[in-house]
Formats: C-alpha cells, sequence, structure tokens
C-alpha cells in the first residue's frame, strides 16, 4: 500500500527493489498507476504551502520524529 494524502492506495502491481552491489530483492513496492501519481502530486503542493512558513527549526524537529518512527518501526 501507499500512503497518499493521508489514505492508504493499494496496487495489484509491485516492483522489486534491488541491492545494486549484489541484485538481491531487499522489498517489493507498489507500483503507482497514473492517478496515483496525480493524487500524490496534489497533496505534495498542498503540503509545500504549510512547510514552507515553518521555520528551520520547527521543520527539524518534524524531520527528527519521522527519523524516530522509522527508526522504531524498521525490519
Amino acid at each position: 500500500s501507499m500512503l497518499i494524502d493521508g489514505s492508504w492506495a493499494s496496487s495489484r502491481e509491485t516492483m522489486d527493489v534491488l541491492n545494486p552491489a549484489t541484485d538481491e530483492v531487499l522489498a517489493k513496492v507498489p507500483v503507482a498507476s497514473q492517478e496515483d501519481v496525480t493524487r500524490a502530486l496534489e497533496a505534495a503542493r498542498k503540503a509545500q504551502k504549510a512547510w514552507s512558513r515553518l521555520t528551520g527549526v520547527e521543520r527539524g524537529n518534524h524531520l527528527r520524529r519521522w527519523a524516530d518512527l522509522v527508526e522504531r518501526h524498521r525490519e
């Protein structure tokens, strides 16, 4: 699944993510449709307006929180 504008979107198709050094398959990820891409771009444009009003410190705080979440939920 892909998270687009706060909602999960599914895809019937997947593609492999490969380790370029070994060609080992690291993961399978969904293939986005043109509609998915359009929705994601529209969401990004909307989010950019709010993001651009944040200070550098506020942006850094958000990024640190996201990094902490990624670290906590890695496999």
